[in-house]
């Protein structure tokens, strides 16, 4: 009865959306160590149902520091080169990283129009230290995704490890990856991060290490950078879960 009464007051499409959210499975949460939380959705289209404007207004090549509804950010997807027209964000991304920064101006209110799952998410955010860092996956990921969102975490929370990754990347040529990270609509300052942690996971998966990296030799890197990442996990006590 309580719930027919609340579906009243919505429209079709909250109504839709509130019984896809109430129906799903809540998020699971991990504290790993370091300030570093592990967010595991069941599937990689809620994850992204539930993260689009959080991650995008973070690192989007367009849309980062940006106040912006999700119809603006679909019409924006559906004009880039790799979409064909269509909008398949919640299909095409397997992982995210936020810091806690991103979410304050959905929690001070410059964000309207709130969706259900973001209202969600930040009622669990609310809860979490000021200086947590969250890393998230689902139960449908690609392998090594949670080695390359914990990448991220590590370059954010260990300043060992940014020195480190970052002295390693300026044995490769990094312009390639830059390259790509521009053309899949990546914000310019995130490059560096983002291409140490795609240069840590290159060994999961060797074929899309060499469309970010090109054909270039990248496997001593590669094995440095590997080896100081589980080097620090074990010095930061960093429980790793898949």
């Amino acid at each position: 009865m309580l719930l027919g009464l609340i579906f009243l007051a919505l429209s079709f499409g909250e109504m839709r959306e509130c019984e896809e959210v109430l129906s799903a499975q809540t998020f699971r949460v991990s504290e790993l160590g370091a300030g570093i939380y592990l967010v595991k959705f069941k599937t990689s289209r809620e994850m992204n149902h539930s993260l689009l404007r959080f991650s995008e207004h973070q690192e989007n090549i367009f849309f980062r520091g940006k106040i912006f509804s999700l119809q603006e950010y679909k019409a924006w997807y559906r004009k880039q080169p790799f979409g064909g027209g269509k909008f398949s964000y919640y299909s095409d991304w397997v992982g995210h990283n936020l810091k806690m920064s991103s979410f304050d101006p959905f929690i001070q209110g410059s964000f309207k129009n709130l969706t259900l799952r973001e209202k969600r998410l930040i009622q669990f955010i609310r809860k979490l230290p000021a200086n947590a860092y969250l890393i998230v996956n689902a139960e449908d990921s690609e392998g090594g995704v949670i080695e390359h969102e914990l990448a991220h975490a590590l370059f954010a929370v260990d300043p060992v490890y940014r020195r480190a990754a970052t002295k390693i990347l300026e044995s490769i040529n990094v312009y390639p990856a830059y390259k790509w990270l521009k053309e899949n609509i990546y914000h310019p300052s995130v490059f560096v991060d983002e291409t140490q942690a795609y240069l840590m996971e290159s060994s999961v998966d060797p074929k899309g290490s060499e469309e970010v990296f090109g054909r270039q030799n990248i496997s001593v890197a590669a094995s440095k950078l590997k080896r100081l990442f589980q080097r620090r996990i074990r010095e930061l006590g960093i429980r790793v879960k898949t």
